[in-house]
């Protein structure tokens, strides 16, 4: 079944707007680049601060709400071009389909195929089940020694030093939950070693 880009209400005068020579190559791709860059994000009034709103709208000579209608058209366009991880003939077709003029398309293709790729694989890498990524796994040992207020010990322990999205976690482990530590991830070798053969 054939993508379908569907853009919110009034979008149809976005396009239009957007298709203006006045709006040219450099203005599509500062505001793709920032469409792309804030995804996953659902909000466009956020993309641009006041100040380079009425930038643009000085340089442009296009009112700055007009200007707001065109960014937030981008933004959902954006959104689901990446959702649908598009092919640039796919893309330049839907844009076509939606009266998208010839020279935005062309515009847009580009933007897709230089910055398409390297969107989806940071999309791809960010965890939407609230748990944070795991990066790396530091860990240490050591037994725990006699000191003048405690009688002598030789407890061993671990401090496991897990690299996360959401910065350094550190976890103490025992002799037991070491012991158990080694059987769970023997097994999952076990797992790997006969997925391989």
């Amino acid at each position: 079944m054939a993508t379908s880009i569907k853009l919110p209400l009034g979008s149809s005068h976005a396009i239009k707007l957007f298709g203006d020579e006045k709006l040219d190559y450099d203005f599509v791709k500062t505001a793709s680049k920032r469409c792309l860059e804030s995804l996953p994000t659902n909000f466009s009034d956020d993309l641009f601060n006041d100040s380079e709103l009425a930038a643009f709208s000085d340089h442009y000579a296009i009112p700055k709400p007009e200007l707001t209608l065109v960014i937030s058209m981008l933004k959902a366009l954006w959104k689901q071009v990446v959702f649908h991880a598009l092919k640039k003939d796919a893309f330049a077709a839907e844009l076509a389909r939606l009266n998208f003029t010839e020279a935005k398309i062309e515009a847009l293709g580009t933007i897709w195929a230089e910055n398409g790729e390297e969107t989806l694989k940071r999309l791809r890498n960010i965890s939407h089940s609230g748990t944070p990524r795991l990066n790396g796994v530091n860990w240490f040992i050591g037994i725990e020694r006699a000191t003048s207020y405690t009688s002598a010990k030789r407890d061993l322990r671990a401090l496991l030093r897990l690299d996360t999205s959401d910065g350094d976690k550190f976890q103490k482990l025992g002799y037991e939950e070491l012991v158990k530590l080694h059987y769970q991830l023997q097994t999952v070798q076990d797992k790997m070693d006969s997925l391989i053969k």
